[in-house]
């Protein structure tokens, strides 16, 4: 699933995350699983960013004990209304976000 915000409310208690950076192959691929992206200004960026529809979704997440998601995260300024481009000094990163229950051993508090 392809999200642009990343609700901690969807992992379990006692979960283990992992984050790392994804690429724009696996967020198109991320997207067979669904969008949660709630924003058409931010759907329509990652549209033309990847090449793909991006559905606007509205969504709630359930809480699952284990899960892998890509997140667009967006830094820069509030998107103008109507945006189909990144403005100056934006960026969009795709992180791809696992977690499962925590293991014998894992150092959780």
């Amino acid at each position: 699933m392809l999200l642009n915000a990343f609700p901690l409310q969807i992992v379990a208690d006692g979960s283990v995350l992992a984050v790392r950076a994804a690429s724009h192959d696996e967020a198109r691929a991320a997207l067979a699983a669904g969008s949660a992206v709630g924003h058409a200004d931010t759907a329509a960026v990652l549209a033309a960013l990847l090449g793909v529809p991006v559905p606007v979704a509205r969504v709630t997440l359930p809480t699952t004990t284990v899960g892998d998601v890509v997140v667009a995260q967006y830094s820069g300024p509030r998107l103008p209304e109507g945006a189909t481009t990144l403005p100056a000094g934006a960026r969009l990163e795709f992180r791809r976000v696992t977690w499962r229950p925590a293991a014998p051993g894992d150092d959780v508090p």
